[in-house]
């Protein structure tokens, strides 16, 4: 990766809110800062993506702020502020921005300097949990240039990221930083077939208010899709036995499809037509029976 130091930045300082900031770059954390300025010209606005699931007030103010305190930051770096000059700028936690007072604005946030990050920094990035938001972008950016340099010594660590029981429920602990290293396992093809196997199992969730003809659709699912794409187009035809049973009986809907999917791609639509008779009537059942009927597999070219 590129690096780039604080001359590049002069003029024009990276300043961004954080769940919208660039995830192609890798950063080291320079230290906290935060935004405090007096200003009176807060507006009512449409919320931006990266507030959902805020509250009414945390909406009503989060955007003013977080370009108010981007306004305040470039003052501080054309004033030459000593806590941002080693920096090449400032991500700020939209989460953290509000009114404080009738106008008085505050915001958290954290100088960066973009580096190209050691073997180290990678590694020590991987095996520590990302619980500020700060963090996990900065492991987004990790995994990123991980899979920029294809360095699939990383296999080991990134596998640590993922949920701890991934195999006991069909979507909890599958958040963004989760799902950005099952991403990138799947694009340096790591052929841990126990790990792909285990996320589609899974699906076969066992509740006395499910039924496998008729499969819940849960939170979060991509994670079976890329696990069912990489079984399938990784020609392992030992495990159709075991693909047949999760699409059978899995009681997840995304499981159940990407099983059924993953044994279309081995070259077992037939098998797969069987399996869609058997759930008959359900609308899964039509799904099923189409992607088999159409011969729909995976496609296997540009693994991600």
């Amino acid at each position: 990766m590129q690096g780039s130091g604080r001359g590049a930045f002069e003029q024009h300082p990276y300043i961004s809110e954080i769940g919208v900031a660039q995830d192609t770059r890798y950063f080291r954390i320079v230290e906290k800062v935060r935004c405090d300025e007096f200003d009176t010209t807060i507006l009512v606005f449409n919320p931006p993506e990266w507030t959902t699931g805020w509250t009414r007030r945390q909406m009503l103010y989060a955007r003013p702020v977080v370009e108010r305190c981007g306004r305040a930051f470039r003052e501080r770096y054309d004033q030459g502020d000593p806590a941002l000059k080693d920096s090449d700028g400032v991500l700020i936690d939209g989460q953290t921005a509000g009114l404080s007072g009738e106008a008085r604005i505050v915001g958290d946030g954290w100088a960066i300097k973009f580096a190209d990050p050691t073997k180290e920094d990678i590694s020590q990035r991987l095996k520590t949990p990302a619980k500020r938001s700060i963090d996990l972008l900065q492991l987004r950016t990790a995994l990123n240039w991980i899979k920029t340099h294809q360095a699939a010594e990383f296999i080991p660590e990134i596998r640590a990221v993922l949920p701890g029981s991934f195999d006991e429920h069909p979507s909890r602990g599958w958040g963004e930083g989760e799902m950005s290293a099952l991403r990138v396992l799947a694009n340096l093809g790591d052929k841990d077939f126990v790990l792909w196997m285990g996320i589609l199992r899974a699906g076969v969730y066992k509740s006395q208010h499910l039924d496998a003809r008729y499969p819940a659709i849960f939170e979060r699912g991509e994670h079976a899709l890329i696990a069912g794409k990489v079984v399938g187009c990784s020609g392992q035809r030992d495990l159709i036995s075991e693909l047949e049973k999760i699409a059978r009986n899995s009681t997840a809907a995304a499981h159940k499809m990407a099983a059924a999917q993953a044994l279309v791609t081995l070259g077992e639509r037939e098998r797969v037509q069987r399996i869609a008779q058997e759930m008959k009537p359900s609308p899964t059942e039509q799904l099923i029976s189409n992607m088999a009927r159409s011969n729909l597999p995976y496609s296997c070219t540009g693994m991600s």
